[in-house]
Formats: structure tokens, C-alpha cells, sequence
């Protein structure tokens, strides 16, 4: 067990008592690993007496059953889901392109604009809505 431990989980030096953002030492992890898996506590138990939160110790257990280290996930940004940062470049040429197509956009409004209007003077009917228009009584329809 201590030999698979050993090789999942890196050990990183400490200087006397842990800190909290200090990695666990092997030999404790190991313990604790044992315990659960040997069916002497639960992660509950174990997180009590070790003061660790049972996520940690959780995820420890995955890793062991899994057997993969977790540092070797691949990242995801919380804003773009990508596993790579975009770089400033790739960005403003991202915003030029959309700037091209938002322009594009505009000046095809502006083009069935006119189209509208001449379509309505050379065929003399009213094709766009007129806002604030009401509806027609007269449907069409009669009512019994």
C-alpha cells in the first residue's frame, strides 16, 4: 500500500507544523487510507480525527482506486471551458472578426431598409408595419 501511495502522491518537504495550504505528508495519508479501506472508519470519522475535510480524504481514496494521480486533470477555466487561456492576439482578432460581421449585419438592415422603401413606392402598398397601428374589427370572419 505505501509503495502505491508513494507513487500516486508526491511528497513535498515541510518545515515543522503543516500549514493549510501545505500539502499532507505520505505518511499520514497513507494511515488514513489504510483505515478506510481496511473498514475500521469512515471518511466522517477519519475527518474528525484528523481534522481534514472528508472531500480530502475522499478524493485520496478515488485516487488510490482510480490509480491516477489528481495533479495530472487538465484545468478548466470557469469562464471559457477551455483547457488553454486564449492569447491577447487571438483575442483581438477575434473582436475584429466580430466587428466585421456586426457591420456586415448593419449594413445588410440597412439594405432590406431600402428595399422596402422602394417596394412600397413602386408598388404603391404599404408593406412594413406601422407601429401603433390598431388591428382591423373587420376580419373576415363572421361571429354567430
Amino acid at each position: 500500500m505505501e509503495h502505491l501511495i508513494k507513487d500516486l502522491f508526491v511528497q513535498r518537504k515541510r518545515k515543522g507544523k503543516r500549514k493549510g495550504t501545505e500539502p499532507y505528508d505520505l505518511e499520514l495519508k497513507t494511515k488514513i487510507i489504510e483505515k478506510y479501506l481496511g473498514g475500521d472508519a469512515s471518511f466522517a470519522m477519519l475527518s474528525r480525527q484528523y481534522r481534514i475535510h472528508p472531500g480530502v480524504i475522499s478524493r485520496w481514496i478515488r485516487v488510490i482506486k482510480n490509480g491516477r494521480p489528481v495533479s495530472n486533470r487538465s484545468k478548466i477555466s470557469k469562464f471559457t471551458g477551455m483547457a488553454q487561456q486564449q492569447t491577447i492576439d487571438q483575442l483581438r482578432e477575434q473582436i475584429r472578426k466580430l466587428n466585421r460581421q456586426l457591420e456586415d449585419e448593419r449594413i445588410k438592415a440597412e439594405l432590406y431598409k431600402k428595399m422596402i422603401e422602394i417596394a412600397e413606392r413602386d408598388l404603391g402598398i404599404p408593406i412594413e408595419k406601422k407601429y401603433g397601428a390598431r388591428r382591423s374589427t373587420n376580419t373576415g370572419s363572421k361571429k354567430n
